[in-house]
């Protein structure tokens, strides 16, 4: 496996998801276009962490702007916590989940669990 490091970073203004109405929110193509990689080394293993995943746009943009600079690399992401809409849904607070990202025909991403 290779070592290496990578730096995302935004490279123009984004405003935070929770200050705009969810149909106003920026999709996946929205954040890959603001976001910029700096190599420093090649990766062979790549971990994106958020702290809050709802829709997953923005770690489904970062993961897509790192596999165009990468496109050999293992890319994965971690939340620390994620949105549950529907209070059935709801278990506990410490609900460990293994899930994925889809990106839809309309540009709307789609989170399971």
């Amino acid at each position: 496996m290779e070592s290496g490091w990578s730096n995302a970073s935004r490279e123009s203004v984004r405003y935070k998801n929770h200050h705009v109405a969810y149909q106003e929110r920026p999709r996946a193509t929205n954040h890959y276009n603001t976001l910029g990689v700096e190599t420093v080394h090649g990766a062979g293993e790549i971990l994106i962490i958020d702290d809050v995943i709802t829709r997953g746009a923005s770690m489904m943009g970062a993961a897509n702007r790192l596999a165009d600079a990468f496109p050999d690399a293992k890319i994965r992401g971690f939340a620390i916590t994620r949105t549950v809409s529907r209070s059935e849904e709801f278990r506990s607070i410490e609900d460990p989940q293994i899930g994925s990202i889809r990106l839809e025909a309309n540009g709307e991403t789609c989170r399971k669990p």
